[in-house]
């Protein structure tokens, strides 16, 4: 695109997306940034800065709050931009803290889901909700919107998105003490990852199969070496899990 054309700001989001998932996050921040100062509408901005938010969030720099609170400043009152803002808060809270806050703030957005055109920010809100339900123990509601952002991913071909609901689950299920439906869902991650290269999902998977033998009683040694370079397949959080 030329510096000037109307779509360089959405290109520069979707590949600071792509980047975010491939676990590239340095390059993900970098791209967001050239978003955002691209940005002209209220609702570039926000996509802009919630990606920034992410990337930050999982590299554990500075400034969180400052992108925190500039957001919030670009949410409108209509149904997506309170979903978007919504997902942002509930990954935030995920990572930093305030989980029963997010969730109740969730809760309360979730009828909105239905005059949310676009697919993509349905399941990204109903995948994050579920997370911070599992952190907080409510494994049965999460399990009800896993489900529901498993709906999503698979009638709208987000196949992307299938392996981390997959693996989401599977924790849900786990919480419940219901091993062999856990164990299932960890089976359809498994095989939705031999189709494409993700070794962030990969490390996630091996992180839920650790919970399942702990259950289990399984006495097996754990592999203390990951099988991954470490700054592609995981985050220092997910690194700091593993260990421990």
């Amino acid at each position: 695109f030329e510096p000037e054309h109307s779509l360089l700001t959405h290109a520069y989001f979707r590949a600071g997306q792509s980047a975010s998932l491939s676990n590239r996050l340095n390059l993900a921040l970098t791209l967001h940034r050239r978003a955002r100062s691209r940005a002209q509408k209220p609702s570039e901005v926000r996509e802009a800065l919630i990606g920034q938010l992410l990337a930050s969030v999982d590299l554990e720099l500075q400034g969180v709050d400052s992108i925190t609170t500039e957001l919030r400043t670009f949410g409108d009152a209509d149904p997506t931009s309170i979903l978007r803002l919504t997902t942002g808060e509930l990954f935030r809270a995920s990572r930093l803290g305030g989980i029963d806050h997010a969730n109740r703030e969730a809760e309360a957005a979730l009828p909105l889901l239905s005059e949310v055109d676009d697919p993509l920010s349905r399941s990204a809100f109903l995948h994050m909700f579920s997370g911070t339900l599992v952190l907080a123990a409510e494994y049965e509601r999460a399990s009800e919107l896993g489900d529901m952002a498993l709906a999503q991913a698979e009638k709208y071909r987000l196949d992307f998105a299938l392996p981390h609901v997959y693996v989401n689950r599977a924790i849900s299920e786990l919480g419940r003490r219901r091993l062999r439906r856990a164990k299932a869902f960890m089976n359809q991650a498994d095989a939705a990852l031999s189709r494409k290269a993700d070794p962030h999902n990969e490390m996630s998977l091996a992180l839920t199969r650790m919970r399942l033998q702990l259950l289990e009683g399984v006495d097996e040694t754990f592999p203390l070496k990951p099988q991954y370079d470490l700054d592609d397949a995981a985050t220092r959080s997910m690194m700091g899990e593993y260990f421990g």
